[in-house]
């Protein structure tokens, strides 16, 4: 932009001529002078207009033999400007800022991370360049990817401060800090509605018929029923959905991809399977890492991932349980006295070298897990290639675009199958093999049966015979566990005046009481019913009768 310094005043020519041909000082040589002229070229004129074209700077200086420097200087000082900016007028002071010199703590993060930085914030924390690729797929992507490494917050905030100190900038880092976090949030925030939006809501029609060929070759990966496979993964999107929008699942339920086979696919194909998330699946976590009370942020995590699954203490069962159905927890602060409320947004799948019944000790049953044993895929181990090749042409953006967000889980349909091939997978423990195998109306059982049911200290008794030790607790709670398995005669236990019974299902042939009829008090609210009393009372059938004889007069005298 030119500007308009007026008319050239004689005062102007004379003050102009004056500062140039002023007496020079003593100097050890013309050098010396040179920076004192230069002063007086105004910003952007060439020293070479002060002389001849071919005399350049020494022209100017009067160090020429030409001796047309002055002539030449007068000339050029008396024309009228004609290029000069206003910057190149104003004093020092004057002169325009650098933006980032004034700008906040939070534009100064911004500007210096996606402009000068050029990274991009993933899911996961991680600042990578927005330009390289996440990994290399081909020779060409090599180098680009080899060129960049991920960041993490503190070296990027080590670099923001170097810049600061080095430009000068009035910026504190204590200023730095706190924004460097709320920028992280932010955009942790938009990468998760980023990635997650197309798959809760998909821009085109999907093609059903060709979502369907693709849920029926991921069926043929395992050792299981396919389309109960299927059904189980179709959930697991399901839940991962929901939680997703902030709705409440249902049937909760970890996979647990099972192969005694080391490099059979397992672990490939879960990440293959997870691939549409990006980093919106965690790393691999250890299952116990999960369990544990001081754990938080892993929970922000649509998915996250047990890989290669270890045993879990028994003391960790309950809180593990707890956390997969769990909406929301409370975690204490590190370092304060403070809890927090965290959302448990994450849903577990896991790997796993061994079935989950060796690795989770729980006699209640696996209704939050179920092992899908996955088909070995390495020749030289025996397996089927055609496994790999399975693994690696599923179109799984295409799957979890195939579960629609806001409809039913695709389980309820085969929950009764579902928990049939759980069941299949438990070890029989003595008490479950001897209630299938209890005959009713044997002897001994009518013994200790009344109207409502079979005494529940009698039964405990009768199974003492057998040389199992088994607590009084012990037996109540195990009992507890395998009202609902079909194959079992109990589906309910009730207190009555005596003592509690165990009622015998619909559909089971009652046996024959031989103690007397017992009218009903009150249901038990806890079904163990612990407060009832169920120990031994003999050690033969002839004790039972005993025991019912004693039963029959206790009822004669109340009346």
């Amino acid at each position: 932009m030119s500007i308009d310094h007026g008319p050239l005043t004689a005062s102007r020519k004379n003050l102009l001529c004056s500062a140039f041909f002023a007496p020079a000082k003593p100097r050890a040589s013309a050098a010396f002078q040179f920076p004192i002229f230069v002063a007086f070229i105004p910003t952007g004129c060439c020293p070479r207009q002060f002389g001849s074209e071919s005399e350049g700077l020494d022209g100017a200086l009067g160090i020429s033999s030409h001796g047309c420097a002055a002539a030449n200087a007068i000339k050029y000082l008396t024309k009228e400007p004609t290029n000069m900016t206003d910057e190149s007028i104003l004093p020092m002071d004057e002169q325009p800022q650098d933006p980032l010199a004034v700008a906040t703590a939070d534009e100064l993060v911004v500007s210096l991370i996606e402009d000068e930085f050029d990274l991009e914030l993933l899911f996961d924390g991680g600042l990578r360049p927005k330009s390289s690729p996440i990994f290399a797929d081909s020779p060409q992507t090599l180098q680009k990817y080899l060129s960049v490494a991920e960041r993490s917050h503190r070296e990027v905030f080590d670099d923001i401060l170097g810049i600061v100190h080095t430009r000068g900038y009035e910026h504190k880092a204590s200023e730095l800090a706190p924004a460097l976090r709320r920028y992280c949030r932010r955009k942790e925030h938009e990468r998760f509605n980023t990635v997650m939006t197309p798959l809760l809501m998909p821009e085109a029609q999907i093609d059903q018929l060709r979502c369907e060929a693709e849920w029926e070759k991921l069926g043929t990966l395992f050792d299981a029923p396919a389309h109960l496979s299927v059904h189980i993964f179709k959930h697991f999107i399901w839940l991962v959905k929901q939680k997703a929008t902030g709705r409440t699942g249902k049937d909760h339920l970890m996979p647990i991809l099972f192969s005694s086979v080391q490099g059979s696919g397992k672990t490939t194909f879960v990440r293959k399977f997870l691939g549409p998330l990006r980093e919106l699946a965690s790393a691999d976590t250890l299952l116990s890492d999960f369990a544990d009370r001081r754990s938080g942020t892993i929970y922000r995590y649509p998915v996250v991932v047990i890989d290669d699954m270890e045993q879990l203490p028994k003391a960790a069962l309950p809180a593990l349980k707890s956390l997969i159905t769990a909406e929301r927890i409370n975690r204490r602060q590190i370092m304060t006295s403070q809890n927090s409320t965290v959302r448990q947004r994450a849903t577990l799948i896991g790997t796993a070298n061994a079935p989950v019944q060796e690795l989770i000790d729980d006699h209640s049953g696996y209704r939050r897990f179920v092992t899908l044993p996955f088909r070995n895929g390495d020749e030289d181990k025996g397996g089927d290639r055609a496994i790999w090749h399975t693994v690696s042409s599923l179109d799984y953006e295409l799957l979890w675009l195939s579960v629609e967000t806001f409809k039913p889980s695709p389980i309820i349909t085969v929950r009764q199958e579902l928990l049939a091939f759980q069941n299949s997978a438990r070890p029989i423990s003595a008490l479950l093999r001897w209630l299938r195998e209890l005959d009713l109306g044997c002897r001994e059982v009518r013994a200790i049966t009344t109207r409502w049911g079979v005494r529940a200290d009698g039964l405990h008794e009768l199974y003492l015979q057998t040389g199992v030790s088994i607590s009084r607790q012990k037996f109540a709670e195990e009992m507890l566990w395998h009202f609902s398995d079909p194959s079992t005669p109990f589906g309910a236990k009730r207190k009555v005046e005596i003592g509690a019974v165990y009622c015998v299902k619909e559909g089971w042939s009652q046996p024959i009481a031989e103690a007397p009829n017992v009218p009903p008090i009150v249901p038990l609210s806890d079904p163990s019913a612990s407060s009832a009393p169920s120990g031994p009372s003999g050690s033969s059938a002839s004790q039972h009768h005993i025991v019912a004889s004693q039963a029959a007069g206790e009822l004669a005298g109340l009346s």
